[in-house]
């Protein structure tokens, strides 16, 4: 009966594009189990069937992670509220900077992008690679002080005219 059922296995149907090696390990089962004709189409059927409603089910699932992810991360302390945008433009230059290309389509193929301590990691780096600047640049009040008041400073006593 098993080198029949092997040998009727080959009549099993499977929709256009189904994964050939998922196609051979059912076919395999079917023959192992001795099923025939229909029995054996209902028994891969009922299989596929299976499999995808589980896939379903974990896509449901991750998609509601993503959106408690994000959620959470416009409700965030740090990166959230009104400063989200000015945040997630900062995130993406620190991953655009150093990720590149490949490390964003992982974030975005995973949704890892949206894990709250994710994104505020990124920000952090965002903000950390930002160009430094000196307070007072502009000759403001915190303005560096003149060579000749660091002399009159180091040397009080000396009579050092500007």
């Amino acid at each position: 009966a098993p080198a029949t059922a092997a040998a009727k296995s080959a009549d099993l149907k499977f929709a256009d594009g189904f994964d050939p090696a998922a196609a051979e390990s059912l076919k395999a089962a079917v023959a192992e189990l001795g099923l025939e004709g229909e029995k054996g189409q209902k028994f891969v059927d009922l299989q596929i069937a299976r499999h995808a409603k589980a896939a379903a089910e974990q896509a449901e699932a991750a998609k509601k992670v993503q959106t408690e992810w994000v959620e959470a991360l416009k409700a965030d302390k740090e990166v959230g509220g009104a400063d989200f945008e000015a945040n997630q433009k900062t995130a993406a230059r620190a991953v655009e900077k150093f990720g590149g290309a490949e490390f964003k389509a992982l974030l975005d193929r995973t949704g890892l992008g949206n894990h709250p301590d994710f994104a505020r990691f990124c920000v952090r780096v965002g903000k950390a690679m930002a160009d430094d600047s000196v307070a007072g640049a502009s000759g403001g009040a915190g303005s560096a002080p003149s060579p000749s008041q660091i002399l009159s400073r180091a040397y009080p006593t000396m009579n050092i005219k500007e």
